[in-house]
This record gives structure tokens, C-alpha cells and sequence, in this order.
């Protein structure tokens, strides 16, 4: 933690993030965007996230871009914001909650966001399985735990 507040302090924050979401608030059926990401610090010191997720078809992304139920003089609704969840390289999760979104669509989506605050939270969750080596080995090898030990008779009775 002590590095981040050092690289925040000095402007030059960049942090690679995995497991990134962004989920649409105050709807049922939530608009999500899920891929890898980068939170960066700009020249003004302010941050930046990035998110590059699954493209989306042309007519999707046409709905998403135009078809907004924002009225005049009236409060902009939840389902304008988005809520950001992402691990950094350490494991760490990251919130942010009810930021506005950028979009570009294409061969790929690009999401890009000012979050205006961000929260780092442990994660629990279950210890990594140990890891398992497979080899094989050609010829014949004469492994010493095979070798029959005879005990003395009379021993032990």
C-alpha cells in the first residue's frame, strides 16, 4: 500500500487491473462490462480507469449510446451510473460506486471512467490448491522406495 500512496502522491500512478466490471445500476436486467483494465494517473493528478471489454453488436451499442431515458430538469437516474469492481496484481479488490462511463465500440469495447473516489477491500477467498508436477521419464529408473524391507522375526512381540 505504502508504494500506491508514493506513486499517487508523486502523479504517476499506473496499475494493470484483472477481473474488472463495470455493472449498470438501478435496472433489472444490468448492462455489464468485464475484461482487464488500467488505472492510471493523469497530469492533473486525477485517475483514470480503463476497461477493455467483449465487443458488442452494432445495434447494441447503438442502443446503448442513444437510447437513454434522461429528461430535462430531472435528476439524472442510477441507471445512468455504473459500479467498477476490479483486482489489482496483488489480489486487492477495488470499488468504485456510481460513476459515469465512457464507451467506444468496435472490434472491442473500450470503457474509460473518472471515479471520483476508490476503495481497496481484501478479498476472501479460498487458498490456491497446491500445484502439480506431471513428468515423464524415458528408460527404466529404480526408485529406492520400492525396495522390500524385511523386519526381524521376534521383534516388537
Amino acid at each position: 500500500m505504502q508504494k500506491i500512496v508514493k506513486s499517487l502522491l508523486a502523479g504517476n500512478l499506473g496499475m494493470p487491473m484483472s477481473d474488472c466490471a463495470l455493472r449498470r445500476c438501478g435496472v433489472d436486467s444490468s448492462i455489464v462490462y468485464e475484461g482487464p483494465g488500467l488505472l492510471t494517473q493523469e497530469m492533473d493528478k486525477s485517475i483514470r480507469l480503463r476497461v477493455f471489454s467483449a465487443p458488442v453488436d452494432f445495434l447494441e451499442a447503438f442502443n446503448r449510446d442513444f437510447n437513454r431515458d434522461l429528461t430535462p430538469s430531472v435528476l439524472v437516474p442510477d441507471s445512468q451510473y455504473y459500479d467498477f469492481e476490479g483486482k489489482d496484481p496483488f489480489g486487492k479488490v477495488w470499488r468504485a460506486n456510481r460513476i459515469s462511463i465512457d464507451t467506444d465500440f468496435g472490434s472491442g469495447t473500450y470503457v474509460r471512467a473518472r471515479p471520483w473516489a476508490l476503495e481497496k477491500t481484501e478479498e476472501r477467498s479460498k487458498p490456491a490448491e497446491r500445484p502439480v508436477v506431471a513428468a515423464f521419464l524415458p528408460g527404466k529408473i529404480e526408485l529406492p522406495w520400492h525396495a522390500v524391507t524385511e523386519m526381524a522375526s521376534g521383534v516388537g512381540r
